[in-house]
């Protein structure tokens, strides 16, 4: 039986907006597809239909016909030790979870490259071996998640003592059309192997439109053994990358957030839905905007971000900050229960302006309202 979607912008005016929505378990086979009138490319995984939406204007509506067929667009491509992202044969990124992965690893998991038209927007990762002595931070790895104060254990930095994030499974793994990612548990663990937390790490890369792309990271920790603190400390995020070097804040770079703080003296320690990084990489204007969403723990987060290309999410450092409505930011996950953090990553041509940061942090926070309505 065909499928018919209708979308609803809403308040924003929506312009290659991602859309998610659950059609119910076997109501259309998991598959490639297209959203008709338009041929918009689409899927569905696990019972979700997944398109990026090319241009839909404030409060207007559309409705559109899933017909099943077709392929390509977003791959995803097991390796030793990575799982590699690719769109129509450009590689996105790569989720590097083993030391075989090829680039160096440590102690956790993290995605490199990032990758928008050709260029990387990420510092590059040295390959496995020996670390680049003259690398400053040679823990800040791409895009990864990290806290250095877990039941005491560090797992941001790398000193001798750290704690560890073990990948032990993937639970999925889609591609398609229009999207393609993973969901996937991971163990926190003190340097003597001790259990901390267990985590479940969603990840999704998006079909690039209008000279942008964008991933979605999801993190939720559990405290499946006893209580999990993490404590008071800057040293930390749930969603951080570390940039290419010309993109620094104190070379090409302007660091901007949504409340119109403009570089690090404005922007670190402040609390924002979203922070942009932008400047010239090899004569080209890019950047990249971290946006938190509502749903996540303590939003709108406060950000470590500097000027030396380092930017990460975390709500826990509000001592160092001196920003918050607290003057102790930790916090206990009680034994049983869990924190949920839900980020996207928008890596795009031009300043924070002219890619309508934004707008985007919009269609994440408030997306277009979809249902399905069974054809006749």
């Amino acid at each position: 039986m065909p499928i018919k979607i209708r979308i609803d912008a809403g308040g924003h005016n929506r312009r290659g907006t991602p859309i998610s929505m659950e059609l119910g378990p076997g109501l259309v086979p998991d598959g490639p597809g297209l959203l008709a009138p338009g041929d918009i490319p689409a899927q569905v995984s696990a019972s979700r239909l997944l398109a990026v939406i090319p241009g839909l204007e404030s409060g207007a509506s559309a409705t559109y016909e899933f017909i099943p067929g077709g392929g390509g667009g977003m791959t995803a491509t097991e390796k030793p030790g990575s799982l590699e992202f690719h769109e129509s044969g450009e590689l996105v990124t790569g989720y590097r979870f083993r030391p075989d992965c090829g680039f160096q690893y440590v102690s956790k998991p993290y995605f490199y490259p990032l990758n928008l038209g050709g260029k990387c927007l990420s510092r590059p990762v040295p390959p496995s071996g020996e670390p680049d002595p003259d690398l400053d931070h040679p823990h800040h790895r791409s895009l990864w998640t990290a806290f250095g104060d877990v039941n005491g254990a560090e797992i941001w930095n790398e000193p001798e003592g750290h704690g560890f994030q073990n990948h032990l499974r993937f639970d999925s793994i889609f591609q398609g059309p229009a999207a393609a990612g993973f969901t996937a548990h991971l163990e926190w663990t003190s340097a003597g192997g001790k259990r901390l937390a267990t985590e479940k790490r969603s990840f999704t890369a998006w079909r690039s439109t209008g000279g942008g792309r964008l991933l979605d990271l999801s993190v939720v920790l559990e405290a499946t053994g006893g209580p999990v603190k993490l404590g008071d400390t800057k040293e930390g995020g749930f969603c951080a990358v570390r940039l290419q070097e010309e993109l620094r804040g104190d070379r090409t770079g302007l660091i901007t957030n949504s409340n119109g703080g403009h570089r690090e003296q404005e922007c670190w320690g402040h609390r924002a839905s979203w922070v942009d990084y932008s400047g010239t990489l090899r004569g080209r204007k890019v950047g990249l905007a971290i946006m938190d969403h509502p749903e996540s723990f303590r939003y709108p987060t406060h950000w470590h971000v500097r000027d030396y290309g380092l930017f990460a999410a975390n709500p826990f450092g509000l001592s160092h900050y001196g920003t918050g409505w607290l003057k102790d930011g930790s916090y206990t996950i009680p034994p049983g229960e869990s924190l949920a953090f839900r980020y996207r990553l928008y890596l795009h041509d031009g300043d924070c302006t002219l890619s309508r940061v934004a707008d985007r942090w919009a269609d994440f926070a408030y997306p277009p309202f979809a249902e399905a309505v069974p054809g006749k």
